[in-house]
């Protein structure tokens, strides 16, 4: 038989290892009355070790808003993705979660956006900006002083319509999909899903296996999945079945899995020639509306950096990850013989996007030919207008992209 001391012990245990944790659960694994457990979870919250909520508990250090943000750079790298998810004059939902919170700064590329949220700092940074409407769901105060739960005028909810909800929690399994900490919680995040013509989980890997006091939504509730690192082989399998869409926003790539209808898939490299520049990622964004139109092409996204260094790690890199053909988008000339020589030892094909590679297939405009007939027609102009005098010749060249014919 256990002590007092020792019980309540294993409780704060249970508690370190899952976000929220149901009464009867611990009764049946404590092989204790209902009521001894309430005492218990009585008693340790007086402690300070851990906050009762309706029918369970939660562990005080994992409320919200008392941490710095964790695991920030992958945070970061989702963020980035669900912004490009919002279109310009979207009306879209945004949660409390820290995750959001980093989503913040990167909605100052957008312009009119109606955005409806329960977050508090998510309301007043916003708001700040003076870019966008901001319709704020009242009701309680939670204990952090961030968000709002609870009734308040939540039957907003029902009348509005958004077009992407953007939401997160503390857990998410295949089994419980996503969970949160407080029922009030996922009480507000179904309504918001009702509401949403499109729903993404920004969910961080820390969180995948854990399990939240109380179910938020389903896993076929959620048209899109965003996370950090790679994921089970079950879980995205079963997440396809559901037909969610899952994006892996990893260090040095990002996979785009489409929904799986059935189909064979096909895995395309693509390493893009600069996530900075907005012509590429223009680029690379067509190619993701492409692939998830077809739903049997899964996506593996790098960055070459406009770096010829940079392109020869990421064609290693895309070799490893077994693709079955490289769409090359790189500037550097001199990288591309060695890059189709990686590839070619390989057996796999490779698409050159705009600059041309000896062995590959070639997508794009004739960039020489097509400057050369600019050239003669700029020269006709000259000739007409200014007779053909002139005080200077500027030649503007990308040194990279190889020498002028």
């Amino acid at each position: 038989m256990t002590t007092t001391f020792e019980r309540r012990q294993a409780i704060v245990r249970v508690l370190g290892e899952q976000p929220g944790v149901r009464v009867p659960e611990l009764a049946d694994l404590l092989d204790v009355s209902l009521g001894t457990i309430r005492n218990d979870l009585n008693a340790l919250q007086a402690e300070g070790q851990l906050r009762r909520v309706r029918g369970g508990a939660v562990l005080t250090r994992m409320e919200r808003g008392k941490n710095t943000i964790l695991n920030q750079e992958g945070k970061q790298r989702m963020a980035r993705r669900a912004v490009e998810m919002i279109e310009d004059g979207d009306a879209i939902w945004l949660d409390a979660g820290t995750t959001i919170q980093v989503l913040l700064p990167l909605l100052a590329q957008r312009h009119g956006l109606t955005v409806v949220t329960n977050g508090l700092q998510v309301a007043l940074q916003l708001a700040a900006s003076g870019k966008h409407q901001v319709l704020l769901i009242g009701g309680w105060v939670g204990k952090d002083g961030i968000y709002t739960i609870g009734t308040g005028n939540q039957q907003l909810l029902d009348t509005v319509n958004i077009r992407t909800a953007f939401i997160s929690g503390v857990g998410f399994t295949l089994e419980a999909g996503l969970t949160v900490l407080e029922y009030e919680d996922a009480q507000l995040k179904q309504r918001v899903i009702n509401s949403a013509e499109t729903v993404v989980a920004l969910i961080d890997a820390s969180k995948i296996g854990k399990r939240g006091f109380a179910p938020a939504a389903t896993i076929r509730q959620l048209s899109h999945l965003l996370t950090d690192r790679d994921i089970s082989a079950e879980l995205l399998r079963k997440l396809r079945q559901a037909q969610v869409n899952v994006t892996i926003c990893g260090k040095k790539t990002i996979r785009s899995h489409t929904i799986n209808l059935g189909k064979a898939k096909h895995v395309i490299g693509f390493a893009n020639q600069s996530e900075t520049a907005s012509f590429a990622v223009a680029v690379r964004r067509g190619l993701e509306r492409a692939a998830a139109a077809r739903n049997d092409i899964d996506l593996v996204i790098t960055d070459n950096k406009l770096s010829g260094v940079e392109a020869l790690r990421v064609a290693n890199h895309l070799i490893d990850r077994r693709v079955d053909v490289a769409i090359e988008y790189q500037i550097d000339h001199r990288s591309g013989n060695l890059i189709m020589d990686k590839f070619q030892r390989a057996n796999i094909p490779v698409i050159a996007v705009d600059i041309p590679m000896v062995g590959a297939t070639f997508l794009g405009i004739d960039n020489y030919r097509s400057g050369y007939v600019a050239g003669e027609a700029l020269g006709q102009w000259v000739m007409q207008q200014w007779q053909g005098q002139f005080d200077h010749l500027i030649i503007l060249e990308e040194k990279r992209a190889g020498d002028l014919p």
